[in-house]
């Protein structure tokens, strides 16, 4: 038997929030009209995978990609499952405010002056700095510490392996959030932790014998070669 198991992370696509430059972790804005294109190019790009299943996050925007990306293929065969676990990570009082306005309070409160030096000087510990500043700061106990998110991301990945593991190779479509996605990579690979993480784009991960190795990052290939696509 064979327990590989190959997950497909996707950011959802395009939102309101992210369209204005907003914070939006357990917010939900829909999709924008390039939203819901760059999740239907992904479907295209991706018609020539076989996923023995689809996991999302539990809000709005994940279901909906998937739902986009899947395109005729979503039916009683291949249903979303919403997992809480897959959720993105709570900012607090930040939702809804500016980028601008959450980076510049994070770096400060460390005693930088921009997220570029402080990426640099924090190195592989910088999601774990930046949920935990996050979470001293917020004035509501809403946010999440670094602990309490990752130990949340991690059960439902590893609820996600012990549900698809089998005889066969296993492919999984799994759309979450970009926060939510480089909060995994910081457990399992933290050189590859990647910022812009583009809406849409596609984070490889490979499980096999107990363990994980990330095989690509933001990967767009699958939307430009949907884009490619006339129909």
């Amino acid at each position: 038997m064979t327990d590989k198991v190959i997950l497909y992370l996707t950011r959802h696509g395009e939102t309101m929030f992210n369209r204005l430059e907003r914070v939006q972790g357990w917010s939900d804005t829909p999709l924008t009209e390039e939203g819901i294109r760059v999740a239907e190019a992904l479907g295209r790009g991706l018609r020539s995978t076989s996923f023995s299943a689809v996991y999302t996050s539990d809000l709005r925007r994940t279901v909906q990609t998937a739902a986009l990306i899947l395109g005729d293929r979503f039916n009683e065969e291949l249903p979303i499952q919403p997992l809480s676990e897959l959720r993105e990570f709570c900012f607090g009082h930040y939702e809804g405010l500016t980028d601008q306005q959450l980076f510049s309070e994070i770096w400060a409160a460390n005693d930088f002056h921009s997220m570029e030096e402080m990426g640099e000087a924090a190195g592989s510990e910088m999601m774990p700095l930046v949920t935990n500043t996050v979470e001293k700061l917020d004035q509501t106990g809403m946010s999440e510490n670094w602990e309490k998110v990752s130990t949340r991301l991690e059960q439902g990945i590893k609820q996600i392996i012990e549900a698809e593991a089998s005889e066969e190779e296993s492919h999984v479509l799994v759309v979450t959030h970009g926060m939510a996605i480089n909060i995994v990579l910081a457990m399992l690979a933290p050189e590859k932790v990647e910022p812009e993480m583009k809406n849409a784009s596609i984070t490889k991960i490979i499980y096999e014998n107990g363990h994980f190795f990330v095989e690509s990052v933001n990967d767009m290939q699958y939307v430009e070669a949907g884009n490619a696509i006339v129909e």
